[in-house]
């Protein structure tokens, strides 16, 4: 505990002002989600805002989820190298189990409370809509606990947004498969993170194109009952393939940052 509190001189301390925005703008994000399924009298008013370029950013809000991708690729990676230029051995099996065991507990914990306790506390019209539905909790349990739920009956979630949960398992994962050919010989290793990285920033323009999808996430009040089971939905915002490209993004940052840091290189603030 007293780890835990002690303050510590962090390089990294302004990332943590980064993540507190960004949380509150994810909660506003979700927050006009949200109304864009609620009753209106003036939802053609709302439709035209939508091509207003002062709105872009408001009714496009659903990608700001991307700024923390971005900074866990970033520092995640950037752990690894560290490891790596101290010559630790990068296991695997090692880091994915202390990731499991990091997650895991907290996210059981959420589960049971929704499956326990939520159905005692839902209150309002909208009250069992905006909660949804948690009954597949019961059955589907295992795939969020093996944070596979954005893959594996997806169209059954114990809750809507633990499809992060999975797709941030995945993608370290990914980083720990990268950051282990690194180790092995570190011209594979940046070769394969370049090259990944392309994959990842073509593939949501091509499940876009194949599937015929907007390319952004639309919302309407008629497919409120069913929006989150919709193949564009799952396609393009649920699914790692579609969502890692800002990961690999911080990955890439981090590389940059650590061989300018070992270089020594440095930059006034006024550095453009």
């Amino acid at each position: 505990m007293e780890k835990l509190l002690k303050p510590k001189n962090d390089e990294f301390s302004a990332i943590s002002g980064m993540k507190v925005i960004s949380m509150f703008l994810i909660i506003y994000g979700h927050r006009m989600m949200m109304s864009f399924f609620s009753p209106m009298h003036n939802s053609l008013d709302v439709e035209m805002a939508i091509g207003e370029f002062i709105n872009i950013y408001f009714y496009n809000g659903i990608v700001i989820v991307n700024t923390f991708l971005v900074i866990t690729g970033f520092l995640t990676y950037y752990k690894a190298l560290n490891d790596i230029s101290h010559n630790t051995k990068i296991s695997i099996i090692q880091y994915v189990y202390r990731r499991w065991m990091r997650l895991t507990p907290a996210y059981l914990y959420v589960m049971t409370f929704v499956l326990n306790v939520v159905p005692y506390i839902e209150q309002g019209p909208l009250g069992r809509n905006v909660i949804w539905d948690y009954s597949p909790c019961y059955k589907y349990l295992w795939t969020h606990l093996l944070f596979i739920n954005n893959y594996v009956h997806v169209e059954n979630q114990c809750l809507i947004p633990s499809w992060y949960m999975a797709t941030d398992m995945q993608l370290y994962i990914i980083c720990s498969l990268l950051a282990f050919f690194f180790w092995k010989s570190e011209k594979i290793g940046k070769l394969l993170l370049f090259a990944t990285a392309m994959v990842f920033i073509i593939t949501p323009g091509l499940v876009v194109i194949k599937g015929h999808y907007n390319g952004v996430v639309l919302l309407f009040h008629r497919d409120f009952h069913h929006y989150f089971n919709q193949n564009e939905f799952i396609e393009t915002y649920l699914q790692t393939h579609s969502r890692a490209s800002p990961y690999l993004i911080g990955m890439l940052g981090a590389y940059v940052y650590k061989q300018l840091k070992d270089k020594k290189k440095t930059f006034s603030k006024f550095y453009f």
